[in-house]
Parts: C-alpha cells; sequence; structure tokens
C-alpha cells in the first residue's frame, strides 16, 4: 500500500520538510494481517519516488515477528545473520546504500521474556532482541515502537496505565535511544551511514578506522562537529584460557563541550563448551562512567568493571554466542576500555 501519491512533488509547499513515504511491507504483517507476495520496498532500488525537492523523503517499513505471520525465514536455523540479511534485502538496504533514510515505522513485542529474549532460532524473542541489536549496529535507522497504550498486546505500559508492563523491554528500547548529549537546537540530519567499526577483542590487540561523524544542522547552518573522538589501541587481558572471548564494538560516539561519549555493544561468545553463566570484565579510562547498560548485571558504573549475564541469556551452546550493551561518558577523547576479558 504506497500512501505518497505518484504527483507528491506537486503538494510540496516551500514550508513542507519531509514526505514521509510509507509501505506496509514487513515481516508477515502488511495492513490487511495476511501474508504478501511481494516486498514493496524491495522495489524502491528499481522504482524510487522521486520528488522535485530533494532530502524531503523518508521511506518507513513496518517490522514484525513469528508471532503476527510465520515467514520462511523464522526457522530453526534462524541465526542474526541470517535475519540481517532479510532486513538488509527488503529494507535496510535503503538506508545503508545511501538511497534514502529509513524509519521503522512499526516494531513490536510481547510481555513475556520469551517474548523479548531468546536463543531459540526462529523464535519471537531471538527476532526481537536481533532486531534491537541491528537498530543498536545502525543507530541512524529511526524508529517507533508499537505501542504505548496498555490494552494492546505488545504494549509498553502496563493496563491500568500506572507504570511499565516490562522494564525489561522498556531497558532494551532506552538502548537504542539516540542520547541526547548534542546542543540544543542541533540534530543529525542525513546521515551517512558508518562503515567501519572499532573494535576491543579478548585475545587480541586491534584498532580500525573509525567512520567520520555525520553533518549536524544547527537552524539553517550546516556544520561538522568540531572534534571526532580518538580511539584509541586496546591490549585485552584474556590469555585465551577462558571458557569464552568477548569483543567489546563501538557502535557510535559523540562529544559536545569537552564531554565525550559512547554507545557500546559487547559480543559474548563461548568457545568449545556449553555455558549457563558468563562474566566479562573491563577497566574503564579514568573519568569515564556508565550511564545506561542493558542485557547483562554490572558491579558498578566506573573503574574495573564485571558485566555478568542477565537471567534469560546465561545459557549459550558453545559455538554460539549472546550480547549486552552499556552506554559511557567522561572528559577524555580516550574511550575505548582496556583489559577486557571473559570466563
Amino acid at each position: 500500500e504506497v500512501r505518497t501519491p505518484p504527483n507528491s512533488h506537486a503538494i510540496l509547499p516551500s514550508t513542507t520538510r519531509m514526505v514521509v513515504e510509507e509501505l506496509a511491507a514487513r515481516a508477515g504483517v502488511p495492513c490487511r494481517a495476511s501474508p504478501v507476495s511481494e516486498r514493496e520496498l524491495e522495489l524502491v532500488q528499481k522504482y524510487p519516488v522521486t520528488l522535485s525537492v530533494a532530502h524531503r523523503l523518508v521511506y518507513s517499513a513496518h517490522e514484525y515477528g513469528p508471532v503476527e505471520y510465520q515467514q520462511t525465514w523464522f526457522n530453526s536455523s534462524t541465526t542474526y545473520k541470517t535475519l540481517e540479511s532479510v532486513w538488509y534485502k527488503e529494507w535496510g538496504y535503503i538506508y545503508l546504500d545511501k538511497i534514502a533514510p529509513v524509519w521503522i515505522g512499526e516494531f513490536g513485542t510481547g510481555n513475556t521474556n520469551t517474548d523479548i529474549s531468546s536463543t531459540t532460532p526462529g523464535s519471537q524473542g531471538q527476532w526481537f532482541s536481533d532486531l534491537i541489536e541491528y537498530l543498536r549496529q545502525n543507530p541512524f535507522i529511526s524508529w517507533t515502537y508499537w505501542a504505548a497504550n496498555g490494552e494492546d498486546s505488545y504494549a509498553l505500559l502496563n493496563s491500568n496505565y500506572s507504570g511499565i508492563d516490562n522494564p525489561t523491554k522498556q531497558s532494551l528500547l532506552e538502548s537504542i535511544q539516540f542520547p541526547f548529549a548534542a546542543s540544543p537546537n542541533t540534530h543529525t540530519t542525513n546521515p551517512v551511514p558508518p562503515t567501519k567499526k572499532t573494535t576491543a577483542v579478548a585475545g587480541t590487540s586491534k584498532k580500525r578506522k573509525s567512520s567520520q561523524p555525520p553533518s549536524t544542522v544547527s537552524g539553517s547552518t550546516t556544520t561538522q562537529p568540531s572534534t571526532t573522538p580518538t580511539l584509541n589501541k586496546v591490549s585485552a587481558a584474556s590469555s585465551g584460557s577462558g571458557s569464552c572471548s568477548a569483543t567489546i564494538t563501538i557502535l557510535s560516539r559523540w562529544s559536545n563541550q569537552g564531554t565525550w561519549g559512547f554507545t557500546a555493544s559487547v559480543s559474548v561468545q563461548a568457545k568449545t563448551q556449553n555455558l549457563s553463566s558468563w562474566q566479562v570484565n573491563f577497566t574503564l579510562p579514568a573519568g569515564e562512567k556508565i550511564t545506561n547498560s542493558w542485557n547483562a548485571t554490572l558491579s558498578g558504573n566506573s573503574g574495573t568493571i564485571s558485566a555478568a549475564n542477565a537471567t534469560y541469556n546465561g545459557n549459550i551452546s558453545a559455538g554460539a554466542s549472546t550480547s549486552f550493551g552499556f552506554q559511557a561518558s567522561g572528559s577524555s577523547n580516550n574511550l575505548l576500555p582496556s583489559g577486557v576479558s571473559c570466563s
């Protein structure tokens, strides 16, 4: 269902900032709640909407899991990589290939723990937690959650609207919210997809160059942030004898008036044996503090940190992985933790 008429440019006055072209072409949930034979957003590359005024178009997708419709890619072989491939093919490429911005207009899940996170391939919980991770790794794909109202099966609020129904789900969503570190009246516009990330890997010492941050606009003047955080090398403390390996990846970073910060994802992978629990240790640079975390229980917010598994993600099969994440800020551009180990 294409909601933008063919002659959209004819209804664009000079004051219009954006036209959203929304297509319900998502993981089994088109507008009429029946399977679709063709994914409309896959056709954007071949048949893009072209407006006479540039930078006014956003493509919106609706993304739901197997509870809504059991698509073929939800099966016993489903992994993060297979879901990532589906999302790229159907709508992610629009942003990642720099065609246009993408906004996930709807996505949601239930309020049981297995609806929110699960290691069972093809499950609702796997789909939701993997989608959160995908959005975390692509922070300039915008999103809105369905729904807040307490009578909905995917509600954020409880039935009497007195609080949050499931704090774990709320915490996961908070982990992909945009950090309010920019100056007032400043926002990101036309972001360029990041092409490289900087990682600290338990058992290795490695640095990769990070992409430049996107342009920012304040009022009508386009500028670049005055300083780009320098991401230093990290020498991991792991000797390789632990039962698991851990990789810390900086997904996004920012600076504002002397304050530096970043969002990081930590991948935890079991080695040759199944795990029933795990713990990742690392040390933050002096003056740096963790301000938010998800999918793990942390021992503190500064200095040496011990991150233990949550109640729902301690079991990892040999060779499989899970992840947690955190946000941190400080007064130095030395962002990456050191001494990463996993046991």
